[in-house]
């Protein structure tokens, strides 16, 4: 390719001395020329909505070390200068102002940074509020980024962030194997129990795969419609750890969650009989933009690596912190059966990386509590 563009160049600049001979022929701008055509076919991009987040960030740090062009956007761009200070290629990341809004879908403005070479849009927005307008929130917030994605020329892959709160099957099995295609929470029953932010993530993605012609099984239900519509990936994960970028206070609830078992602020009295299922940040970020470099990707991914019992999340800590950690007492004699996943989707997404298993996940994670005490 880049041979061919230059022999093109100096055919082309051959021709314009011929016909004008005070121009010369200069090997700088061939190349000057040669990098910048080079750049032109192989430029590719994406948009990030939320990217101030703790998963957006990782997400936008993720494309940038691939060599990606960054659209971002978040709530107010001045306050997020921060963003660049720790990203590698910043020159590449521009950042835009959107408000997300709870009545109403804003397509057209996320559309207008839909460039030719959009790859895809990650939909990383979250709402802090646990209440009814949660489920407006995220279905208007998937609503915006599909609609924004159907209405440009190229139609990127859209990937939206949920959560395992979508996939619990009532009525399953304690010990079931877990797979993306059956598993699906009741909403109704999400929201009596005033659940609203699973319910909020159960209706998003049923209100999308709709959108785009499917059903909860994925399966194409209107040909027509499928066949007008982008190419749509749902994450789901549960307990995400590893280090928040963001300046300041730890935000969210996985992190500030976890910090409180790491300091012995919760599970006190004794070892929660229980599993938890969990994913490093950086390794969730790469499972994201595997759905838009793996064009078979579609429907739902399990955004975890595993689920673990407790006992053994606590011994990965103590292993971490030593002595600063006390390790909370047993008292029960058989461990009750931790969450399994069918994880064969998700593999499909993992081209060029591994999982990195407890102890490193929970080790950089103390790593990264104990830096912000510093």
């Amino acid at each position: 390719l880049s041979f061919t563009i230059r022999i093109w160049y100096i055919f082309v600049s051959s021709l314009i001395i011929i016909y004008n001979p005070t121009i010369s022929y200069n090997i700088d701008s061939t190349n000057n020329f040669e990098k910048e055509m080079t750049d032109k076919l192989i430029r590719k991009s994406a948009i990030v909505v939320g990217a101030t987040g703790f998963v957006g960030s990782h997400i936008v740090r993720n494309l940038l070390e691939k060599g990606y062009y960054v659209e971002g956007t978040c709530r107010n761009v001045l306050s997020a200068q921060w963003l660049f200070d720790c990203m590698p290629n910043k020159e590449k990341l521009k950042l835009h102002e959107l408000i997300l809004d709870v009545e109403a879908t804003s397509e057209h403005t996320l559309a207008r940074l839909i460039s030719d070479d959009c790859k895809g849009i990650f939909m990383c927005a979250g709402y802090e509020k646990q209440e009814p307008s949660t489920i407006d929130f995220m279905k208007n917030a998937a609503m915006t980024t599909l609609k924004a994605s159907e209405i440009s020329n190229v139609k990127p892959c859209v990937v939206l962030t949920s959560s395992t709160g979508s996939t619990n099957l009532p009525g399953a099995p304690p010990d079931a194997l877990k797979n993306e295609i059956d598993f699906w929470s009741d909403p109704e029953l999400q929201k009596s129990k005033n659940k609203w932010s699973p319910a909020a993530k159960t209706l998003m993605e049923i209100n999308s795969l709709a959108f785009v012609g499917r059903n909860k099984k994925n399966e194409v239900v209107n040909a027509k419609m499928a066949d007008n519509k982008p190419r749509l990936c749902i994450m789901n994960p549960s307990l995400i750890l590893g280090p928040q970028f963001k300046p300041g206070k730890i935000l969210g609830n996985g992190l500030p969650f976890f910090e409180r078992v790491v300091r012995g602020k919760t599970m006190t009295e004794k070892i929660w009989n229980d599993s938890m299922s969990i994913i490093h940040v950086d390794d969730l970020a790469k499972l994201h933009i595997g759905c838009i470099e793996n064009e078979a990707a579609s429907g739902r991914y399990f955004g975890v690596e595993q689920s673990w019992h407790w006992e053994d999340i606590c011994l990965a800590i103590q292993a971490a912190e030593g002595d600063s950690f006390r390790m909370p007492p047993i008292d029960y004699i058989e461990r009750t059966a931790v969450t399994k996943f069918d994880t064969v989707r998700r593999d499909t997404l993992m081209a060029d990386f591994n999982l990195r298993g407890l102890k490193t996940l929970v080790s950089q994670s103390c790593e990264f509590l104990r830096s912000k005490e510093l």
